[in-house]
């Protein structure tokens, strides 16, 4: 039950997580899309969208020769049945274009490895200790875009909801009015008939 419902999941389009991912990204100063940048900078959006589907039990895939980013793939996204999903591509938002392409063909499960969390910078002010405890901003930031995405989300379905129940409600009001029709005019004529 438990793969079947993973299974669900993964075919779910999470290319608006991708591409919130992408925007906690540049909002970091990272530009994954500059011509000098190297494949960690297009990794880091991989890093996050795993991170925020991670409920999903979305990772990434054990890359460690080739095109990669601490030995992992820059633009995979891996779960543990072995299911892999590309999430970037060239289109109109330049090379690092959000996608959600889930490959048919999958790879050996043992491949897949949980997304490191993100780390904490502690800022530093001359002659003065680091700072012990500071709040990982980084972190809260990820769990309030993936919140605010899931409410989108559920926003979404309700008004898919709330407009199916406004359709069945009209069918229902035109064919009581079909119906009621031939009724009345039978009582009324019973009326006249007197």
């Amino acid at each position: 039950m438990l793969w079947v419902l993973l299974l669900l999941i993964q075919q779910t389009d999470h290319t608006d997580v991708v591409r919130t991912a992408k925007a906690a990204v540049l909002a970091a100063g990272i530009n994954p899309d500059a011509p000098a940048q190297d494949e960690c900078a297009r990794w880091e959006i991989t890093r996050r969208t795993a991170l925020l589907l991670a409920n999903e039990r979305a990772g990434l895939l054990d890359k460690p020769t080739g095109n990669n980013c601490k030995d992992f793939a820059v633009d995979i996204i891996a779960y543990p049945d072995g299911t892999i999903v590309d999430i970037l591509g060239s289109g109109r938002e330049g090379p690092n274009t959000p996608q959600w392409l889930v490959n048919p063909n999958k790879v050996d499960p043992t491949r897949w490895r949980a997304a490191p969390a993100l780390e904490e910078s502690t800022p530093t002010l001359p002659n003065l200790q680091p700072i012990s405890s500071t709040p990982d901003f980084t972190s809260m930031d990820v769990k309030l875009e993936r919140i605010l995405f899931l409410l989108d989300q559920l926003q979404q379905q309700q008004k898919a909801d709330t407009e199916k129940l406004q359709i069945q409600i009209d069918t229902v009001v035109k064919n009581a009015e079909k119906s009621a029709t031939p009724l009345i005019l039978k009582i009324l004529s019973l009326g006249i008939a007197r």
